[in-house]
């Protein structure tokens, strides 16, 4: 009997959800993968049999790094590892921290994110690229990171299918077809959700050791970026033609040696059986040739493009004194603000030195060419220790700061906001925590205060300084909720204000017999009060408490930026809120195929249809819809609720996305290019009274749920709206309304409750519906209920129980006049126009009239023009872009999409001026 288990070596996990591990067999020398196997110790003969297969392969006979592609490290890497980490020590070497957290990260969209993890780059060694013009290989692997490249499906070496389908038992009959046939390594699919494209299938046959020629987009534009410069200091934006010439003769040059690169690239080492040959990616190629052309000193907005922000010693070289000035000015913060002092390394534990925290900085050159620098502690260390309940720090509410701005309008209230700078670092620390600094930000630190000098360590040769930090500290996970606790007091303790049950980051105080009103996100305030001197008082007392190493920075007047919107009170007793920044950096994404006509509705009928048979995105695509899904779900459940419905289905695609569905987005994002100009406008009535409209879609999703949408308005405008596939699967439309009804409850009653915490009596809280059978099943309770329904469960009646107690009504509402149907499917034609003008509060002439600024590329520039865009002209014509600014992808495998970088941008005159202009004439 032959045997039937197989002798090999653990490599480590798959990472799949199934608990697979690599193993390669000691038999064959293949990679292999494998779900069930016995652990034995490492026998004389397995370590024999390992040095025979090395020297077979061509292995050499010392310790060497290699790239994910099988070219080899330069020793000279090592140094660079060396310079950006000189903490690396013996201290160090046995402690290890889980990434792994329990703890949600948002990402806003605005914000300046730096990359913590990422697969490519912390498995593997960086890649080696020529370095003609000074930049080091781990700059190049920020670089292959901000193309997109470091990451997807056709990354790295493709192994066949059949090694995870087979049946494990037949190990013998695997090493002799495996003898015949080439590996390739695969991630698996299936955790990821994405199948592989036509391209990679392609490749797979060509054995050629080559890709496609395709260049990643970098998701920024150097023009663009020039002319948001200028648009944000006042300099006219001018593109040198040359530099654009430049550029495009060295990508030229790029895809020529590319193209070379494929028949000649290297294959570093030899193989007895027929595997691919994984020479540099002509991507690669590509980068390094237009790298080697350009001196990123002389063109930063060049270099810029490709590098989204590096670590303190990398860019002190390349950006020279701004660098260091970056440097300085965040250090300065820690001096000015007491917010550390040295310590002597000798009298820690080694279990301190090893828990001490490394300060991080990191360097950015901004659009407008100025170097930022952001400092930071490295908390993940406290991640093993520390429990949500003691890091989870209260945030503003989106639709508490809704309410409260419709109330400012409504009450004709003075409104100022302002920033609190370092806000962190006036919170006092709750532990005892130490920071470790070195490198280049510890020798800037020793230049600025001499007197750490003595405090100055040697850790194998390396300057280290250890701190104990006295104030809270970006990074550190408790930060923002010392910072919280502490603005909290003193609005509380100092102000005499009270804090909202049901929003704890808002504060109200009757002062002169008017409400004030103190609302806050972490460290962005808003302060409002009918009269502007009570305002003014409680600022000039913010002022004194938290700024007195640096002043607040104050917005006065009508017009306010706050948390990434424009929140404008021009007119009287309304309140309008746009994101331009936002919408614009969404339009740019949107590749050149999908932009082609314009969208009157952001959906089209067949929204929440899916085709099982429809061809899966690729890797790089399906990055691009997750990304631009986020944004939009961002948007819309701020200024532009009336994308919710589609954004809404988009959302459950993101897993496994096809073709059909990057269609979909690119309808979405069409129909907003064409209305960029909308706000949300809110108006209130009363503030006693709230109205709200609740529907359901009955069993619309593929897995036949039914889908619930709902909004409410104080007045005119929706204050707040959702739209959502219901959670559980209903037998009859009645039953598919009763389960919406329960899916809004939450924030039904939750508004009610916020405010009467503001001090006004709610009335009034209606409900309005289009199912009389749903209405007397939530009025009547089990009176009404039959076997029909009662497999609901008795949660739902929750409903009946809130009724009884006069916490809502309900009432009819016909289905022509139901706002909430705009929320549970794709509206068109006059009943979708009709919804979206009481949706955003707006009238027929702004949506039909679109006066816009376009920003357009001519071929050498960016160019700024005026124009009435229409229906008809509102589209970017794809022949109009030069052919070499572009990139390749492929969205359904038969036909090329053209995605262009300097997609164009829309900047909209103001409701406020629309309507100003109107009334002139």
């Amino acid at each position: 009997m032959r045997q039937r288990t197989l002798g090999a070596i653990c490599l480590g996990p798959t990472g799949n959800s199934q608990g697979g591990h690599y193993f390669m067999s000691l038999t064959s020398g293949e990679r292999i993968v494998r779900h069930k196997w016995t652990s034995l110790p490492m026998p004389a003969e397995a370590i024999a049999r390992v040095s025979h297969i090395g020297r077979r392969q061509g292995m050499p006979s010392s310790l060497t790094f290699s790239n994910r592609h099988g070219a080899e490290i330069l020793d000279a890497i090592a140094d660079t590892i060396e310079d950006d980490h000189p903490d690396v020590s013996d201290d160090d070497s046995d402690y290890s921290y889980d990434d792994d957290s329990d703890e949600d990260t948002s990402i806003v969209p605005g914000d300046d994110v730096s990359i913590v993890s990422d697969p490519d780059m912390s498995a593997a060694p960086a890649p080696a690229f020529p370095t003609a013009t000074g930049v080091t290989q781990l700059d190049q692997a920020l670089l292959d990171q901000a193309l997109g490249y470091a990451t997807g499906a056709n990354d790295d070496p493709m192994e066949t299918q059949e090694h995870e389908s087979r049946n494990e038992a037949d190990d013998e009959t695997y090493e002799e077809e495996i003898a015949e046939e080439e590996s390739y390594d695969i991630d698996d699919q299936e955790s990821a959700g994405v199948d592989e494209s036509a391209e990679v299938r392609n490749d797979m046959d060509d054995h050629d050791g080559t890709e496609e020629d395709d260049v990643t987009e970098t998701g920024e534009s150097t023009g663009v970026e020039e002319a948001e410069c200028a648009e944000n200091t006042g300099v006219e934006a001018t593109n040198a033609g040359t530099l654009s010439e430049e550029f495009r003769q060295a990508e030229q040059e790029g895809r020529e040696a590319a193209t070379t690169s494929e028949n000649t690239g290297p294959n570093t080492r030899s193989r007895n059986r027929n595997r691919r040959g994984r020479g540099p990616r002509n991507s690669y190629t590509l980068l390094t040739t237009i790298m080697d052309t350009f001196n990123p000193v002389t063109h930063r907005k060049l270099f810029c493009l490709v590098t989204a922000q590096m670590t303190a010693n990398k860019g002190v070289k390349l950006f020279g004194a701004a660098g260091e000035q970056a440097i300085e000015k965040e250090l300065r913060q820690l001096l000015t603000r007491d917010v550390m002092h040295g310590v002597d390394s000798k009298t820690l534990t080694r279990e301190q030195r090893r828990a001490a925290l490394r300060y991080l900085m990191f360097l950015k050159e901004k659009r407008c060419g100025t170097i930022k620098g952001r400092g930071c502690a490295d908390g993940r260390k406290q991640r093993l220790y520390k429990t949500k309940e003691e890091t989870s720090s209260p945030a503003l509410s989106i639709e508490a700061l809704f309410l409260s701005c419709v109330i400012d309008a409504y009450e004709r209230r003075y409104v100022l906001t302002c920033d609190i700078p370092g806000a962190f670092m006036q919170a006092e620390m709750d532990e005892l925590l130490h920071l470790k600094l070195d490198g280049t930000i510890l020798e800037i630190l020793l230049r600025m205060e001499p007197s750490y000098c003595q405090y100055v360590a040697y850790e194998n040769g390396k300057k280290v300084l250890y701190a104990q930090l006295d104030k809270a500290l970006y990074g550190a996970v408790q930060s923002a909720l010392l910072f919280w606790k502490k603005l909290t007091a003193f609005v509380v303790d100092v102000l005499g204000f009270e804090i909202n049950p049901y929003d704890e980051c808002v504060a109200n105080k009757i002062i002169n017999g008017k409400q004030c009103t103190i609302a806050w996100y972490v460290d962005d305030l808003k302060l409002s009060h009918e009269d502007p001197a009570v305002v003014e008082d409680i600022f000039t007392k913010l002022q004194a408490e938290f700024g007195k190493e640096a002043p607040l920075t104050v917005t006065r007047g009508k017009v306010h930026n706050y948390l990434g919107m424009r929140i404008d009170y021009s007119i009287d007793g309304k309140v309008q809120f746009t994101m331009p920044t936002l919408v614009n950096e969404i339009i740019a994404q949107l590749p050149l195929s999908l932009s082609s006509g314009p969208s009157a509705t952001p959906a089209g009928n067949h929204l929440f249809v899916v085709d099982k048979n429809a061809q899966k995105l690729s890797q790089t695509n399906s990055d691009l819809l997750h990304r631009m899904t986020t944004q939009l779900l961002y948007l819309c459940k701020r200024a532009r609720p009336d994308l919710q419905t589609a954004v809404a289905f988009l959302t459950t695609r993101v897993v496994a996305p096809d073709c059909d569905d990057i269609k979909k987005l690119g309808r979405c994002v069409r129909y907003l290019r064409r209305t960029a100009h909308l706000p949300l406008v809110l108006e209130a009535n009363c503030v006693s009274n709230i109205r709200w409209w609740v529907d359901a879609s009955y069993a619309v999703h593929p897995d036949m749920r039914s889908h619930t949408g709902a909004t409410m308005t104080l007045g005119k405008g929706s204050v707040y709206s959702m739209s959502t596939r219901q959670k559980i699967n209903t037998r009859s439309s009645t039953e598919a309304e009763l389960v919406g009804v329960n899916d809004a409850m939450s924030i039904i009653l939750w508004t009610r409750h916020f405010l009467e915490a503001q001090g006004y009596t709610v009335r009034e809280n209606v409900v309005y519906q289009d199912n009389e059978s749903a209405m007397l099943l939530e009025k009547n309770g089990r009176r009404s209920s039959t076997k029909r329904t009662r497999h609901l469960d008795v949660r739902y009646f929750f409903v009946t129980d809130n009724i009884h107690r006069g916490k809502m009504s309900i009432e009819y509402c016909p289905t022509g006049d139901m706002v909430a149907d705009y929320f549970t499917k794709p509206l068109q034609g006059s009943q979708f126009r009709k919804m979206l003008k009481q949706i955003l509060n707006i009238d027929d002439s702004l949506i039909d009239s679109s006066p816009q600024e376009c920003v357009e590329y001519d071929g050498k520039g960016l160019t700024q023009t005026s124009q009435d865009v229409t229906d008809q002209s509102r589209t970017r014509r794809a022949d109009s872009v030069p052919q070499d600014d572009i990139e390749e992808t492929s969205f359904d495998g038969v036909e090329s999409a053209k995605t262009s970088p300097k997609s164009f941008l829309v900047k909209n005159r103001s409701y406020a001026d629309v309507v100003s202009n109107r009334e002139k004439v």
